[in-house]
């Protein structure tokens, strides 16, 4: 993200970028239509190939797969990015865009060969940010956040800032993280609304996480006023409204979503509301709808699922044993606290208690402050018999959210 804008372009200084939308206004197909126009203006002129041409063609896909979450437009954007490394070489900015992309799809190690590729690339602010999201990913937490101080230093972008908040709220810090969230949205033009949008998106998602409903809402409310039309803040409302008791107002605002963007996640959503309202032969054909999405990704040789599916068989299909072999899986490809707790669950759920323990003592070793892991803990050395311990995990899991227990969706 450039930053040579900020010198003169005003700022949004943490609020929105309007305080009203008009009717009509939908930010999200405008820039959707900009991104499409791009590519198609471009798209010819990377014949001969130029390599200014064809990396903002590039990056054109990458963003228009970015923005409507496409299965059909990441295999587009790949295949064109592998195939102008192949002609051009190992261009900085176009490796970037490959290990971007290998990374939102959760193929570490080559997101990891990517940044490798291009000299100096791994070692640029930059790139520094990309390796820190690998670091985490793959349960490095020290290391992630010493890469993300020093991008901070060398680059102070919004993006690398929020990043860095994600980190401190995720290790409950959550002062820290505020400041940093702050200075990110400072950092955001008036000409960047969807980033602001997003950063506001990831305050919410805080409050969220410590059952502060009310404040959730305020910071989604302003999401959706400064770049509108976006079903990213759509899902969070959709979660929130959920999790508040809503089913009906969630599900409708979910299915208008999932006609946007293909996010199998969000169908099982639909499918576990209708079952929680009583209405099992309404909930059945989103499930399975699901379930085959998750599926015939898999086939295809993504592996960004594993950890739908590990959640799939053990909390919508009582099948624990698929859950583990899933689970397993996503362990070996990012052994971090989330795929290790969610591992632990599946062999708890697996009646293999043992295993459990040893997983979820992983886990709460990342020192990550999240009330879900410190449920399963709870839950977990319940099972294994060891009482008081279980009584403070789940104490502490209240501590942090209250309404831990409320529906929420696996993102």
């Amino acid at each position: 993200m450039s930053t040579n804008l900020a010198s003169i372009t005003p700022k949004l200084t943490g609020r929105p970028a309007t305080d009203s939308a008009s009717p009509g206004v939908n930010d999200f197909a405008d820039e959707l239509g900009r991104i499409e126009e791009v590519i198609s203006s471009l798209e010819a002129e990377t014949r001969p190939l130029n390599i200014e041409k064809t990396t903002r063609f590039l990056q054109g896909l990458f963003r228009r797969a970015s923005l409507t979450n496409r299965e059909v437009d990441f295999k587009n954007a790949e295949r064109a990015i592998e195939s102008a490394i192949r002609k051009i070489g190992p261009c900085p900015d176009i490796c970037f865009l490959k290990a971007s992309l290998d990374l939102k799809l959760h193929r570490l190690g080559q997101a990891k060969a990517a940044l490798q590729l291009a000299p100096g690339l791994a070692g640029s602010a930059s790139g520094e940010v990309l390796q820190a999201d690998i670091d985490f990913q793959e349960g490095r937490y020290t290391a992630a956040r010493v890469r993300l101080e020093y991008a901070v230093e060398e680059n102070r972008s919004w993006d690398s800032l929020a990043r860095l908040a994600y980190f401190h709220w995720k290790m409950g810090d959550e002062a820290l993280a505020e400041q940093l969230y702050l200075e990110s949205e400072d950092e955001i033009t008036a000409k960047e609304p969807r980033a602001f949008a997003w950063v506001e998106l990831q305050r919410g998602l805080l409050d969220f996480s410590r059952g502060r409903y009310q404040e959730t809402r305020v910071h989604y409310n302003r999401a959706a006023l400064s770049y509108t039309g976006y079903w990213l803040v759509d899902e969070h409302v959709a979660e929130l409204l959920a999790a508040e008791g809503n089913y009906q107002a969630a599900i409708v605002l979910l299915q208008s979503i999932v006609d946007r963007a293909t996010k199998p996640e969000l169908k099982q959503a639909i499918g576990e509301l209708y079952l929680l309202m009583g209405q099992p032969e309404r909930a059945e054909p989103w499930l399975e709808s699901a379930l085959q999405d998750y599926l015939e990704s898999v086939e295809c040789g993504d592996v960004h699922y594993c950890h739908h599916l590990t959640d799939f068989y053990c909390c919508v299909r009582d099948d624990p044993k698929t859950g583990v072999d899933w689970a397993q899986r996503d362990v070996g490809l990012r052994p971090n606290f989330s795929s290790q707790a969610g591992l632990a669950w599946a062999l708890y759920r697996d009646k293999r208690i043992d295993e459990a323990v040893d997983l979820i003592d992983l886990a709460l070793a990342s020192g990550m402050q999240d009330a879900r892991l410190y449920y399963q803990a709870g839950t977990i050395f319940l099972a294994a018999g060891r009482a008081a311990e279980g009584e403070k995990l789940i104490e502490r899991a209240a501590q942090l959210n209250p309404r831990y227990e409320d529906f929420h969706i696996h993102h």
